[in-house]
């Protein structure tokens, strides 16, 4: 029997990190008195971390109570003596030209249909002289004039920037010369734009205001506050996720794509909601503001996409992607419209609003369709979240569709909600990989002295003797081949010394050159005893350094080098759709399984290089062989584990 399928009971495998590819060795006594006290300190570590935590909730749990009762309650808020007012106009308008209409106090009427308004009357209210009249214009040119005298206007092509076409989204303020209710108003109103998505016009009129500059402020806060608050929160969340990328690259994590592209997502979105909840008093810059809050809709799809597609393979994955081009290309393209003066990216709201909803569903039913066909974990967890956000764009589509100029309320609470379990996730894994790290601080020694152990292991004294001895030979006989075979001894002795600090995986064919090295010096010692078979159909995958080449020495050595008459060692590598196979085989004497090692070398050997294919790849080493029949050795690799590896390589 093969006494390399012996290994040292000494050594224990350990994965310290997520990345398949790293492996790490940390040598326990026998009676495992190291593992149990490092269990130990895990436990007692996790016991506080759970009283802690618990402590935690309850205390932010009673403040949330508390603070939502002094915010609700009767006497929340205090507004002081100079309340603003709300006004109405009252008289008749007509529209595009058409007959007039009355209309009544308190009544806005359906014009979102019509590009010019014309309204005639009277102001609900007297309204003292200095006092702000506070309006809500949103993409119109408005003029208003008092007994026939022209006391404010907005909007015309002076006082705009010349990038835009309208004055934008605004809350504006003008003070008042001194209104009766029997003086007589006239308005004239433009609509801009022409978008019936847009209630402009019905907004203007249901917000009139006047009473002092400050108290307009406070009623905004008290009417939207919350809203942009939690747009804050949302910002704030952004910018921590950009904070964890970079401890997680910090801390050597590569996996950092998904947090990247979900802080993208969170901070653009936080934008468009700060835009969409009326807070454009705070942003002077009306053009800026219109043009942001079509970028962010894009921004918002291209990061979504981006962020699901990391959880996505093949098809789907790339045409997630797809999506997300298409975002970066339409911004792209209406940003160059608009500098050179052809075009306003705010003129393509309503389609830009469409497109941006199907990129988030299309998206979000491509990532559902992953969970359910691969069935892996981590799509199945990816759609939480993401179902929050979806079901609230869905929702707000719908609402939008019967009310046009709607909050996107329904995004907003789904974002939130995302943003919490999303943040809480990052928490969870950013405290594994610092527990990870720390570990594998404690036992860096440990590691570099089994990483020894295992090189020299595979440089068995036995061929380092023959090999010399052979060559020895040469020299007298033949120079020139000694000089070759010295050429090929170095290099086998310079890949066994690389093997020391290679982490990842390698390419097959620099195995293979392993190979052919260390069968070159035993074709050299043997002559015709051996031949040596390749059958190589595919070369284009990764595998753990020192796989192959331990197998063919132990075939050599073990299998034909004992057989009678010639041997032959076989290294053959398949492909199929599950992955990579290499088989090593060999017509030796063969071993039974249920015979006990015949030396107690102590080495890894095959359930070394067993061991590192487990942990490295995710894949399989199998042995058939029996007494006088040959052994023949499988490796079996993951095709998703050699293509990440050559993806990255």
């Amino acid at each position: 029997m093969r006494s390399s399928l012996r290994s040292s009971p000494d050594i224990r495998s350990f994965r310290l990190s997520d990345d398949p590819r790293r492996i790490y060795y940390a040598g326990w006594d026998k009676e495992g008195r190291g593992l149990r006290r490092e269990l130990s300190e895990m436990t007692d570590r996790g016991s506080r971390g759970k009283i802690i935590g618990c402590q935690l909730a309850a205390a932010a749990l009673a403040a949330l109570i508390l603070s939502i009762m002094l915010l609700t309650g009767e006497n929340s808020w205090i507004y002081g003596e100079n309340a603003h007012t709300k006004t109405y106009v009252t008289g008749e308008y007509r529209a595009d030209g058409g007959e007039w209409l009355p209309l009544k106090k308190g009544e806005i009427p359906n014009l979102s249909d019509s590009r010019r308004i014309e309204i005639r009357g009277h102001f609900s209210h007297d309204i003292e002289k200095n006092l702000c009249i506070a309006l809500r214009i949103q993409y119109l040119d408005v003029k208003i004039a008092l007994n026939g005298r022209e006391i404010f206007s907005f909007g015309e092509k002076g006082s705009r920037h010349r990038l835009s076409g309208s004055g934008g989204d605004v809350w504006t303020t003008f003070l008042s010369p001194g209104v009766t209710s029997a003086d007589c108003v006239e308005m004239e109103l433009y609509n801009v734009y022409g978008n019936r998505y847009l209630p402009s016009a019905e907004k203007l009129l249901g917000n009139i205001y006047f009473g002092t500059e400050g108290s307009l402020y406070r009623q905004l806060f008290a009417a939207r506050g919350l809203s942009a608050v939690l747009a804050l929160f949302i910002f704030i969340i952004g910018l921590l996720e950009l904070f964890a990328v970079l401890l997680f690259v910090m801390i050597g994590y590569r996996n950092i794509y998904s947090l990247l592209y979900n802080a993208g997502y969170t901070l653009f979105a936080a934008v468009w909601f700060f835009i969409q909840n009326d807070f454009s008093f705070l942003l002077p810059t009306p053009a800026f503001t219109a043009y942001m809050e079509i970028l962010s809709m894009y921004m918002v799809t291209a990061f979504f996409a981006l962020y699901v597609a990391e959880y996505m393979s093949g098809t789907r994955r790339a045409l997630t992607r797809l999506t997300a081009s298409a975002a970066f290309l339409a911004v792209t393209a209406l940003s160059l419209l608009q500098i050179t003066g052809r075009f306003e990216a705010y003129q393509t709201l309503n389609l830009s609003t469409a497109a941006c909803l199907l990129g988030i569903i299309s998206s979000f039913f491509s990532l559902v369709v992953e969970a359910v066909k691969t069935k892996k974990r981590a799509p199945r967890m990816a759609v939480y979240p993401t179902l929050l956000i979806t079901a609230g764009v869905l929702c707000d589509a719908c609402v939008y569709a019967v009310i046009p100029g709607g909050y996107a309320i329904f995004t907003q609470v789904g974002s939130i909600l995302a943003a919490a379990i999303l943040g809480g996730l990052i928490i969870f894994e950013y405290k594994n990989k610092l527990d990870a790290a720390a570990r594998v601080e404690r036992v860096e020694n440990e590691l570099t002295q089994s990483r020894v152990a295992i090189m020299i292991s595979q440089i068995q004294p036995h061929f380092l003797f023959n090999a010399l001895a052979t060559i020895k030979a040469l020299c007298d006989v033949e120079p020139e081949a000694a000089q070759e075979a010295i050429a090929h001894f170095s290099k086998y002795l310079r890949a066994n010394m690389d093997s020391l600090t290679t982490k990842e995986l390698i390419p097959f064919e620099q195995e293979l050159v392993h190979v052919e090295n260390y069968l070159y010096i035993e074709k050299i010692r043997f002559q015709e005893k051996i031949n040596f078979v390749y059958d190589i159909k595919t070369a284009d995958f990764y595998l753990p350094a020192l796989s192959v080449q331990p197998l063919v020495e132990n075939a050599v050595r073990y299998g034909v080098a004992s057989a009678k008459g010639v041997g032959t060692v076989a290294v053959e590598t398949d492909e199929d759709e599950k992955g990579y196979t290499v088989r090593v085989k060999d017509n030796g004497v063969g071993f039974d399984f249920m015979k006990s090692p015949r030396d107690d070398r102590s080495h890894v050997g095959i359930e070394n290089v067993r061991s590192r294919i487990e942990i490295m790849c995710g894949g399989t080493l199998t042995i058939e062989s029996g007494a006088d029949e040959g052994t023949t050795i499988t490796l079996f690799i993951p095709k998703a584990v050699a293509s990440d590896e050559s993806n990255s390589g």
